[in-house]
């Protein structure tokens, strides 16, 4: 009954008329409606890693010795490798050595000595002093032989007053920290799961060396994780202070300050995180250079160990930079890296024109001048409080306005900088790289500390407090992880700071500021974890996004060898970690730190090159 219904409502007529638009469509053709794809149901964010799970991870590690024994028997190889025979006299070797890269090049272009008899010294050393010491991770024995005599054939070919323009650093052998990207070597940042994992391409930054003739041919060691301030992994083991090798070179880039300090490289490239260029400078006497993080490329030039990394960086203002014997040298190498391909890479990066103009005008200038010596939170010794006067006197002697001041908030900076570093609890980005990999002891506990819930700290930090534990009690609620808007509190906290910063640097007129270079002169090995906060100085240049330098300036002199009670405010654990580490240590450089507002690079420059004739590199040469 329902289907007549249906036949005496719908006529055949109707239904024929129907039919007929059907065999059309199909004879024509017509295209469906495409089909929208979806909507995925994950959210796509990673899962979280639970407690459990870290802390297993860290009591039951897996093995890598054979991943160890294979890095070590490699360098073992290239120690032993023979070089090729290049003649070098007793007077040549004494030129290249004694000589900065910049007089270097004026040697090359001279025909006083070729780009192979420079490779040729250096690459000598690095085989009899920079591997035993844990300064290297690679030699490039023989692509960069065959750059060398590239260049020296190039350079033969053209007229000498035409060899200026063949580029800044050209047939001038290179070291690099190892996490640059550099085509056919490892950047393992320490990690044994990122060992024999070669880059397919040249970084950025090694892009613009090549392109100014630069010729790599040593890559130097990192810390595990890039995360302490001294260097030492498994891979790798520890490197040796060249001025007393109980004690650390720094971190993260001790293993170029080491080879630069040693002789064993004419310059070097590192790379900063809070103060990873600047610290080993400091501690093995030579000069580096963090430039603005926006004035080079850094996100195209290194490797991230995670997702994680790269985003804390974002707000931290990381950067590349050179290590090196002088000024001048720190400027040729800038001048290498901060060109036009950095914004063509990526618009986020902005670019601004080299000046030198404004490097040699500093000295015709009458500057203002702050300056630091001691913040409460770890007093600096003698020694660093010397250093930073001997070089306000330099100043004041060639006409500068100089006066001393405390950095407004500088206890919230740092409890800002942790939070901003720990806010995975210190645990999941580092699992992620690991892989289950033994961490170094100097991690163990800041990772176990990371285990503490937040609860807990409520309670245990007004005891720790009570035990005469300022310090700790103040730190220890900004290691334990953050939840999103805590995040973003502590984000809108860093730009109140920041501008409290940047308002007193324009009430006070200043053009520079120059600080101790950290509060403590190189640590015994194995310290680095406890006593990270001493280089707090440098953390403000990160936090702030300000170029700065590092000079160095004296030695620790006999009665200096140590830190009691008048040399700090705060009489805790901290203190007698200190004291402790302060022994055995006369003969050890000291340096500071030269800061300038963001981009204005080139003044920090020109005020470190004003400084340098007084305050030359402390090289050993053996």
């Amino acid at each position: 009954m329902i289907r007549q219904f249906v036949d005496s409502i719908v006529s055949k007529p109707y239904l024929d008329f129907v039919k007929a638009i059907r065999i059309q469509q199909q004879a024509k053709k017509l295209p469906k409606s495409p089909q929208r794809e979806p909507l995925p149901i994950s959210s796509g964010l990673p899962e979280r890693i639970p407690v459990y799970k870290s802390f297993f991870h860290v009591v039951f590690p897996k093995s890598y010795s054979k991943v160890y024994d294979m890095k070590q028997d490699l360098l073992a190889k290239a120690k032993e490798t023979a070089l090729p025979k290049i003649s070098v006299t007793a007077e040549q070797r004494e030129l290249i050595l004694g000589s900065p890269v910049t007089e270097l090049l004026g040697h090359l272009n001279n025909d006083l000595i070729t780009s192979q008899q420079v490779l040729y010294v250096y690459m000598e050393r690095c085989q009899k002093l920079a591997i035993d010491r844990n300064y290297i991770t690679d030699l490039c024995i023989e692509e960069a032989f065959a750059e060398a005599r590239k260049c020296d054939e190039i350079r033969s070919q053209t007229p000498h007053n035409q060899r200026k323009n063949l580029g800044l650093l050209f047939g001038i052998p290179i070291s690099v920290k190892e996490n640059v990207l550099q085509k056919g070597y490892d950047s393992t940042c320490g990690l044994a799961t990122r060992c024999f994992m070669p880059s397919k391409q040249d970084g950025l930054a090694m892009e613009l060396l090549r392109k100014e003739g630069a010729i790599p041919f040593a890559r130097s060691t990192v810390p595990q994780l890039l995360s302490v301030i001294e260097t030492i992994s498994h891979i790798w083991n520890r490197a040796d202070n060249p001025w007393n090798a109980s004690k650390s070179t720094g971190g993260s880039s001790g293993g170029e300050a080491g080879l630069i300090a040693t002789n064993c490289s004419p310059i070097g490239i590192g790379t900063d995180g809070l103060g990873s260029l600047r610290i080993p400078a400091v501690w093995c006497g030579i000069y580096s250079f963090k430039p603005t993080a926006d004035r080079i490329n850094w996100k195209h030039s290194i490797l991230f160990l995670s997702y994680l990394s790269e985003a804390r960086w974002n707000v931290l203002y990381p950067s590349i930079g050179p290590m090196g014997k002088s000024v001048d040298d720190l400027i040729l190498a800038t001048k290498c890296l901060a060109r036009k391909e950095n914004r063509e890479k990526d618009p986020h990066f902005p670019y601004l024109e080299w000046d030198d103009k404004q490097i040699h005008q500093i000295k015709n200038k009458k500057l203002r001048v702050g300056y630091v010596l001691t913040e409460e939170m770890f007093d600096t010794c003698k020694g660093m409080k010397r250093a930073v006067l001997e070089v306000i006197d330099e100043l004041r002697q060639s006409g500068y306005e100089v006066e001393e001041i405390k950095i407004p908030n500088f206890n919230s900076m740092i409890r800002i900088t942790l939070a901003l570093m720990t806010s995975d609890g210190m645990s999941k980005g580092n699992l992620l790289a690991l892989n289950g990999e033994r961490l170094i002891t100097e991690l163990k506990n800041r990772l176990f500390l990371s285990f503490i819930p937040r609860w807990l700290r409520k309670f245990s930090m007004p005891l720790i407090r009570a035990l005469g534990e300022e310090r700790a009690a103040y730190l220890g609620n900004w290691t334990a992880g953050l939840t999103g808007d805590q995040w973003l509190w502590v984000l809108h906290e860093k730009d109140q700071v920041e501008q409290q910063f940047f308002n007193f640097w324009r009430e006070k007129e200043f053009d520079a500021i120059i600080t101790p270079g950290s509060a403590l002169p190189a640590l015994d090995h194995g310290t680095s974890g406890e006593l990270a906060l001493n280089v707090s100085y440098l953390w403000i240049s990160n936090m702030f996004n300000l170029p700065a330098g590092i000079i160095p300036v004296t030695r620790v002199r006999k009665g200096e060898d140590h830190y009691g009670k008048d040399d700090s405010v705060h009489i805790d654990w901290l203190y007698r970690q200190a004291a402790d580490v302060m022994k055995n240590t006369e003969g050890l450089p000291l340096g500071v730190q030269v800061l300038t507002l963001p981009f204005e690079d080139e003044k920090c420059l020109g005020i470190m090159k004003l400084l340098q004739e007084k305050f030359p590199a402390m090289i050993k040469n053996e």
